[in-house]
């Protein structure tokens, strides 16, 4: 139910500003409208309400919800320009976190007002640190040591960084962490470094290595497809039980062709099954052909394949052995300079 109000209730928030002072800052300005056109929808609204029909009535209730949020908005307007109150501010901040700081008045407004004052920061961002991760700790760096404030470096908060990694392996760090960064900041050494540097250009050999590979199976299993496709189409079956044999397989060729070798689903396509011939059976000599085709269709992709599958092993070996070299040569790596 809405209660009727009184023309009194919205004559405070303009008795606020009766004795404005001669400096009249963009906010102030901002305030005073809000406060003069909250109390004006306030009292429109009350005047609707009190001549109580059901359309005035229904009328005045938007007026009341929006009146409210203008007086609400009035709150939360900050005056940066005026000196008194921010230095009221950075005072305020002296007993609020890092996290409160920025939620009361933005980052932005943080970094152009320095809120809180300079002498106060580097205690206030300690302390949130202690809570943060040490990527979390990398970003809040990389927002404010561009800033008047004096930042703390994240090698400060190595320790954190120690405890994160106590139980991971080198490489898992290489994965985990922007080692160029952490180098940077001083954070690890130079030799752990210089040997993520060298491990990946060993990872982008690798890669290269790995994707030849694939590309020559792509290119071999689609040059078997392409040379099985012409018999496969002028092929046609001598009995009913041939012919939709010969159809399935001239949908399955169409799929194959259709995507790379690497996805190409061996185990539940008939194209990838070596044709057999029931007991007793004979083949007609028409279909001699495509029976011989697809035999070499078969082992020249079964080939590739056992080629690819071969080269990848060996790759994957030679990573395997890498890493493990480069996880014992730093397995105590992480201490304090």
């Amino acid at each position: 139910m809405i209660h009727a109000c009184t023309s009194a209730q919205f004559t405070l928030p303009l008795n606020v500003y009766q004795n404005r002072p001669s400096t009249t800052t963009d906010a102030k300005i901002k305030k005073i409208s809000l406060a003069i056109f909250g109390s004006l929808t306030l009292l429109v609204g009350h005047f609707l309400y009190s001549i109580g029909a059901p359309i005035p009535t229904l009328l005045a209730i938007p007026l009341f919800i929006a009146g409210g949020l203008m007086l609400w908005q009035l709150t939360k307007v900050k005056d940066y320009e005026d000196p008194a109150t921010l230095q009221a501010y950075r005072m305020q901040a002296q007993s609020m976190s890092l996290s409160e700081i920025e939620y009361m008045h933005t980052r932005q407004n943080m970094l152009r007002y320095e809120i809180p004052a300079k002498s106060d920061f580097s205690r206030i961002y300690r302390a949130e640190m202690k809570s943060k991760t040490f990527a979390e700790i990398n970003l809040y760096f990389e927002a404010y040591k561009t800033s008047k404030f004096n930042v703390p470096p994240p090698k400060e908060f190595k320790t954190t960084f120690e405890r994160e990694t106590k139980e991971l392996t080198a490489c898992e760090v290489f994965e985990r962490y922007n080692i160029e960064k952490l180098h940077t900041y001083e954070v690890v050494s130079d030799r752990f470094y210089n040997d993520w540097k060298s491990f990946a250009g060993f990872c982008k050999k690798h890669e290269e290595k790995h994707t030849g590979a694939q590309t020559d199976y792509d290119l071999k299993a689609k040059k078997a497809l392409s040379t099985f496709q012409p018999v496969l189409d002028q092929a046609s079956g001598d009995n009913p039980s041939r012919q939709a044999w010969i159809e399935q397989l001239k949908r399955e060729g169409a799929l194959l062709a259709s995507v790379p070798a690497n996805r190409w689903p061996r185990e539940t396509l008939n194209i990838m099954t070596p044709p057999t011939i029931p007991d007793g059976d004979t083949v007609a000599e028409s279909l001699s052909p495509l029976f011989e085709a697809h035999k070499f269709f078969i082992a020249e992709i079964t080939a590739a394949k056992v080629l690819f599958d071969g080269q990848k092993k060996i790759l994957e070996e030679a990573m395997a052995s890498r890493k493990l070299g480069i996880n014992q040569h730093h397995s105590n790596e992480f201490k304090a300079p």
